[in-house]
């Protein structure tokens, strides 16, 4: 929810990030697939952005980049942890 609110993206494209499209030495993240329904219903994962202009990078301020990490390093021990 926070990197929805702290960059305005949409929720098919905050859920289609993997972590190659984040750069958090540099502050960016790049939108290059977003998530979306089918006909029945269905999640789809890895559809490219509908426009042009929604392929973009997104600038991350300080805050959002220690969340980031703080988010990732969890994510690691969780994996660790489950083996």
């Amino acid at each position: 929810y926070y990197l929805a609110l702290a960059t305005g993206m949409r929720r098919g494209e905050v859920l289609g990030l993997r972590w190659e499209d984040i750069n958090l030495e540099e502050g960016y993240l790049q939108v290059t697939k977003t998530i979306s329904k089918n006909k029945q219903g269905r999640y789809i994962l890895g559809k490219t952005p509908k426009t042009e202009d929604s392929r973009r990078r997104v600038m991350l301020d300080a805050e959002t980049v220690a969340i980031l990490q703080e988010h990732r390093l969890k994510q690691a021990a969780e994996a660790k942890d489950l083996g």
